[in-house]
């Protein structure tokens, strides 16, 4: 009657230790993940926040100068700052729209595989940069900023393929 002897103990213990190493390693970089998407939902919104207090208060201007139009025959001057006020407004409100735009674009066109690591808006252009496992991913981000009538199609700045991934960089130009 043969006996089970485990003659090598202690590679089942490394074994088991790096198994062990691997669970908290997972769960550190979920925990560091959750993290940044909540500092970048912040981030957003707190950009998103600014931009509606500063249209509310735009129209707050904007009511002023109605009252004083309709209270006084105001020189060729005050017109102008009227409408300098009101297209300031119309300027606010469409960067508003733009922004919300792109990110819906952004939430359609990111699929499981792809991330963002970047995103720049300065004026009417915006710069994404990112990682994907495939080109699908960055095929499907260009295609959702395609389809809208709001950006103009991106233009690809750089692909490039590293170890299992693809990073890229895309330029479109958002407005009217």
């Amino acid at each position: 009657m043969p006996t089970g002897i485990n003659l090598l103990p202690w590679r089942q213990e490394l074994r088991l230790k790096k198994a062990r190493f691997f669970k908290k390693q997972m769960l550190v970089i979920f925990g560091v993940a959750i993290v940044i998407l909540a500092l970048w939902h912040l981030a957003l919104w707190h950009q998103i926040n600014i931009e509606t207090k500063q249209t509310a208060r735009m129209q707050q201007e904007l009511l002023l100068f109605e009252q004083r139009l309709k209270n006084k025959n105001q020189s060729n001057q005050q017109q102008q700052r009227a409408q300098q006020a009101i297209s300031r407004i119309i300027n606010l409100e469409e960067q508003r729209t733009g922004l919300i735009k792109i990110f819906e674009n952004l939430h359609r066109g990111i699929i499981a595989n792809a991330q963002l690591t970047r995103l720049v808006i300065k004026n009417n252009r915006v710069n994404l940069f990112g990682k994907a496992d495939s080109m699908f991913g960055i095929t499907q981000l260009i295609k959702s900023f395609a389809q809208t009538n709001y950006c103009a199609t991106p233009t690809v700045q750089k692909i490039s393929h590293q170890g299992d991934e693809y990073d890229f960089a895309l330029s479109l130009y958002c407005g009217k």
